[in-house]
This record gives C-alpha cells, sequence and structure tokens, in this order.
C-alpha cells in the first residue's frame, strides 16, 4: 500500500519537477530583487538569506553586492556589468551587479522552501 502511495505522489510530482529542470537549463538571469518576487520572498529577506548562507558578500559595508566563487562557479549567481545614471546631464557610470540564473532560481526554490 504504501509503495504504491509513493508511486502516486511521484507521478503526481512529475511534471513540477520536469518543469523546474527545463527552467534550470534555460539561459538568462535576473537581479535579486526580481528573483525575491518570482520566489514571494521579500527582497531584505532574500538578501539577508543569501549572506548569511555565502552566496553574496560585501567588502565594504556601502560597497556593492559580490557573488562567492563557488556560487558563480556552479551557475548559480553571475556577474553583469550595468550602466547607472539618470540623464544626459549625468554621468553614467558601470558597476558591477549580481544576478541570479535560472538554475539559481530553481535551487533557491527548492532551498528556500524550506529555510523560510
Amino acid at each position: 500500500k504504501q509503495n504504491a502511495s509513493l508511486q502516486q505522489v511521484i507521478q503526481q510530482q512529475g511534471p513540477k519537477v520536469q518543469a523546474l529542470e527545463r527552467l534550470a537549463r534555460t539561459h538568462g538571469s535576473i537581479c535579486i530583487t526580481s528573483a525575491a518576487k518570482q520566489l514571494g520572498v521579500g527582497p531584505l529577506k532574500l538578501f539577508k538569506w543569501l549572506s548569511d548562507n555565502r552566496w553574496i558578500y560585501r567588502r565594504t559595508s556601502f560597497a556593492a553586492w559580490s557573488a562567492y566563487q563557488p556560487r558563480l562557479t556552479s551557475g548559480l549567481l553571475e556577474h553583469k556589468l550595468v550602466r547607472v545614471g539618470k540623464g544626459a546631464d549625468e554621468e553614467l557610470k558601470v558597476v558591477e551587479q549580481v544576478m541570479v540564473t535560472r538554475k539559481g532560481i530553481t535551487h533557491l526554490a527548492t532551498v528556500l522552501q524550506e529555510a523560510l
């Protein structure tokens, strides 16, 4: 009985697992704030969790976030150069921003489900 019950659960969860795997294989990345929206978590909560769990860090208290190398190597996070500036009057500057990959989103979705 228990084995049959477990087989039924596996069949029900199969399409969801396949969808997550397809999403993980897609290309592209989003900023952490957008990732928080997709995951249904507040941005500040996600930044704190990522920092506490050694996904991102700051060199100084007012510096931009950086990703830890193991998260970059595993393809969960990436860095992107972003132009910052309000208009033609103001000088544009280029800053580095941490982006969450699709693989990172799927990994976070499973991890955060248990953590939060």
